[in-house]
């Protein structure tokens, strides 16, 4: 247990953690069939950032899917693309599982706008694509608050 946490304070105090960035946000889920009846959506993110435009990290969350609460789990890419100023366009991709009930193969991909608070912060607005590989296929609709470190 001592080396976990020497190991964990190591990551923290080393330069890693000067590139660290993390993104919480929340939302609403569509099925394309029913616009009638969003679902909750909340996801998190850590990511790595490599430059200030390229971010790699995992993300998880909490989505509701017919009823059901689904917990994803994935390996998540962020890029700013270089257009303007102060609002940067983005794409978001996230491939990974979900579960319960089961176990399932599941992706997203998102777009929408980086409004910058400043250096180290920006509001984030997504509209994205959730895959499911043993369900309904649903549309994303997202706000957030990325925070750099």
């Amino acid at each position: 247990m001592r080396k976990y946490l020497l190991l964990v304070f190591f990551f923290l105090s080393s330069s890693w953690a000067a590139n660290l960035a993390l993104d919480i946000n929340a939302g609403a889920a569509l099925s394309y069939k029913k616009f009638k009846a969003p679902a909750p959506n909340f996801q998190a993110h850590l990511w790595y950032k490599f430059d200030q435009m390229v971010f790699l990290g995992a993300s998880s969350g909490y989505k509701q899917k017919d009823s059901k609460s689904i917990v994803p789990i994935n390996a998540s890419l962020f890029m700013r693309l270089p257009i303007g100023g102060q609002v940067l366009p983005i794409a978001t991709a996230d491939v990974g599982i979900i579960f319960p009930p089961e176990f399932q193969f599941s992706w997203q991909a998102s777009g929408g706008l980086d409004i910058k608070n400043g250096d180290k912060s920006s509001i984030l607005i997504l509209i994205g694509h959730q895959y499911y590989q043993k369900m309904e296929n649903q549309l994303l609709v997202r706000l957030g608050l990325l925070l750099e470190f």
